[in-house]
């Protein structure tokens, strides 16, 4: 079997090489990505980049570069919801929290066999991913869901494997019950920088 690309995006700027596609704080709107007027005083915001009814696929390989934000509050993502819309299932390729930001979260959201509600999750520690650019990508199948960063294995799930075509989001949040906040030394504007994002379909 090999990966065949079938949604490419790439967000770069001619003169400066990167640009962030996200920024909150300048009302700046930047490749695919809306924001708005955000800055620190907001409880909670977000702007979204989604595919829906643009691009979507069941299985394959679904990756993103970036770099993240630092700071309490930042939430960072990118993630794939079902096409129609429904939930779940969520697959999260990638969520950091900006006061962690040596960690990645690898989540699969679904309804067991009695339609309740679960989850199954990983997360790994590694370098300060706002220093720099990284990858983080998840290859699906019928059997199972693995989760890479920079091309190495971190995580998988077995549990009730979604079956349906998803769509991809990647979005910036700021606030919230499970980030908290910003506090004082969260800078503004706060930028999520996206080199590309890609998704694969597997042909024999």
């Amino acid at each position: 079997m090999i990966l065949l690309p079938c949604c490419l995006v790439q967000i770069r700027n001619s003169n400066t090489g990167l640009d962030p596609c996200w920024e909150f704080g300048t009302g700046r709107q930047a490749g695919n990505g809306h924001s708005g007027n955000f800055g620190p005083a907001v409880d909670h915001a977000t702007v979204v980049s989604a595919w829906y009814r643009k691009f979507a696929q069941q299985y394959g390989r679904f990756e993103i570069r970036c770099r993240v934000p630092k700071g309490k509050g930042l939430w960072p993502a990118f993630w794939l919801l079902p096409d129609p819309l429904g939930w779940p299932p969520e697959i999260d390729v990638l969520e950091t929290l900006g006061h962690e930001p040596n960690k990645v979260h690898m989540t699969h959201h679904f309804r067991d066999e009695q339609r309740q509600r679960k989850s199954d999750g990983g997360s790994w520690t590694g370098p300060d991913f706002t220093a720099g650019f990284h990858e983080f990508a998840v290859e699906w199948s019928p059997e199972r869901i693995v989760w890479f960063v920079d091309g190495i294995e971190r995580f998988r799930s077995e549990k009730t494997v979604p079956q349906a075509k998803m769509y991809m989001l990647v979005n910036l949040a700021v606030g919230g019950g499970w980030p908290g906040s910003p506090d004082d030394a969260t800078q503004f504007p706060a930028a999520l920088e996206v080199d590309y994002v890609r998704a694969y379909e597997k042909v024999p």
